[in-house]
């Protein structure tokens, strides 16, 4: 398992494709059938072509969304989406299991993605964003402003190392991975520069990046 660790940091250290979110998941589901984690606590911004569950609709052969919270199922539901909470999935299989920086908010990372790699058709994989623990933003934001951009909700921050030993718990292997850049609209001049100066260094140095998306597939 260590070997295994140790290809993966290599791999890490060259790899260099860089996307943003949406152009990294969208060409691995085109005419797919997709299971959208966590998609009711998805920013919606009036752009739709932000909007990850609109954009998945847009390329998928079948779209199904889940999430916990009933509320927010029950209005997608009454304007027309198929979103279901957990226990309503059945034996429903896909093939592909979206999981747009929903990860880092869980308690159990392992016993989540084990639960969702259950719904995957032979051959499918899931695919999964987070913040990257050590991205430059981070690192200039907490030099130039003071403090870290941390959301109170996540429970834990992943490196790809990380999440492969995270997924081999689950029994899953990471099977390719994209670093991402946020898409952001800085307001003050201090956060263009931040954002200038993470670009700049994230260009140079991928694995600074500000997220990552790693495509997960069962382990032979």
């Amino acid at each position: 398992m260590m070997t295994d660790r140790l290809m993966l940091a290599e791999r890490l250290r060259s790899e260099r494709r860089v996307a943003s979110k949406l152009d990294a998941i969208l060409p691995l589901c085109f005419g797919r059938s997709i299971l959208d984690v966590g998609c009711a606590g998805q920013a919606r911004p009036k752009e739709s072509e932000k909007w990850l569950h609109g954009r998945l609709r847009g390329v998928g052969s079948r779209v199904v969304g889940v999430d916990i919270v009933e509320s927010k199922v029950l209005g997608l539901q009454a304007e027309g989406f198929d979103v279901r909470l957990p226990a309503d999935l059945g034996d429903d299989t896909f093939e592909r299991v979206v999981m747009g920086d929903v990860i880092e908010h869980v308690d159990d990372p392992a016993a989540f993605l084990a639960f969702y790699a259950e719904r995957l058709t032979p051959g499918g994989s899931l695919i999964v964003t987070t913040p990257n623990a050590f991205s430059v933003t981070h690192w200039l934001s907490a030099m130039l402003v003071g403090t870290a951009p941390v959301n109170p909700e996540h429970t834990m921050w992943l490196d790809p190392l990380t999440l492969s030993e995270v997924a081999d718990r689950a029994g899953l292997a990471i099977d390719d991975l994209f670093w991402v850049r946020e898409e952001r609209e800085p307001v003050s001049l201090k956060e263009k520069a931040l954002v200038f100066v993470a670009s700049l260094v994230a260009k140079a140095r991928p694995s600074v990046s500000d997220c990552f998306l790693a495509v997960l597939k069962p382990a032979r």
